[in-house]
């Protein structure tokens, strides 16, 4: 699909010193921290924040929609032709899905540094069921309590990309077609929230918050343990030959979500490190999982 790109993106760079990763996020209340650390070999070369929300991705029951300023836009895909409708190398037809909605996405701009990793059409989360739009799976209905989408991305107007090789900010203020702001005023903005005054982000955090489990632990074991029993079941009828059952642990604590990733990037720093807010939830992680 060929697209005019936009070429009015800003890029600068910045010195990295007075900051990590996740001081920087704290102070400016980043909404998405991707990072990469190794127990051997400590941090990767880059860390990258989404200092700036232009809009999400998602594709839930109702279908693929852009979420714009609190409305929902649906995502149409455009110049699709009947050839490009069969999956490659399969005959089965490919509905749109949300990757076609953020290739659509990541092809708008021109980038003008081109060897720095910067996600231009956003950072967020593929749900297990996308596994059945990838292949002739299908998935055994589930009880939907928590209502989050199947999948979902923040795309951002601002992005700082950490090399901490050179200890340099590489800061990427991007328009879309979906949305524009005064992207001069968005970095002065960030520029002048580097260099004020304000320390309260270095503020050390409470040692402990009081924590209470919901889950009922005696009837998830109760529950955990038939579904082995099942699965065992249709290893020996040979239906399936593994299976990987889980179950879910819900806790109330008082911690807020950006404190729960930085105990757990102390505690399990790992290939995998993420922090994303959408507002009305947060998703943090670390895989791979030294403990569970």
């Amino acid at each position: 699909m060929e697209t005019n790109r936009r070429t009015d993106c800003i890029y600068l760079k910045l010195p990295s010193e007075r900051y990590t990763p996740f001081s920087l996020a704290r102070k400016i209340g980043a909404k998405a921290i991707l990072e990469s650390a190794r127990f051997n070999r400590g941090k990767e070369r880059y860390s990258i924040l989404l200092a700036e929300e232009a809009f999400r991705i998602m594709q839930d029951d109702e279908g693929i929609a852009f979420i714009i300023d609190g409305r929902r836009v649906p995502f149409t895909p455009q110049g699709a032709d009947a050839a490009e409708t069969v999956a490659p190398g399969s005959r089965r037809l490919h509905e749109p899905d949300i990757l076609d909605a953020l290739l659509a996405v990541a092809q708008e701009n021109e980038l003008p540094c081109k060897d720095i990793p910067v996600p231009a059409s956003g950072v967020g989360y593929l749900g297990y069921e996308f596994c059945a739009r990838c292949d002739t799976i299908t998935l055994a209905p589930q009880s939907d309590e928590l209502h989050i989408p199947e999948s979902e991305f923040i795309v951002g107007h601002l992005y700082i990309v950490f090399d901490h090789f050179t200890e340099t900010l590489h800061v990427f203020a991007l328009n879309y077609t979906e949305h524009q702001i005064d992207l001069q005023k968005a970095v002065e903005g960030l520029q002048k929230r580097l260099g004020d005054l304000d320390f309260s982000y270095l503020a050390p955090p409470e040692e402990s918050f009081p924590c209470r489990t919901v889950t009922d632990l005696a009837q998830s074991e109760r529950e955990y343990k038939e579904k082995v029993t099942e699965l065992k079941k249709h290893i020996v009828a040979g239906d399936i030959f593994q299976a990987v059952p889980s179950r879910r642990l819900q806790v109330e604590c008082a911690a807020s979500a950006l404190e729960v990733y930085r105990r757990l990037r102390s505690l399990n720093p790992s290939p995998y490190l993420l922090y994303l807010d959408f507002g009305d939830r947060q998703l943090v992680g670390s895989s791979p999982e030294s403990l569970v």
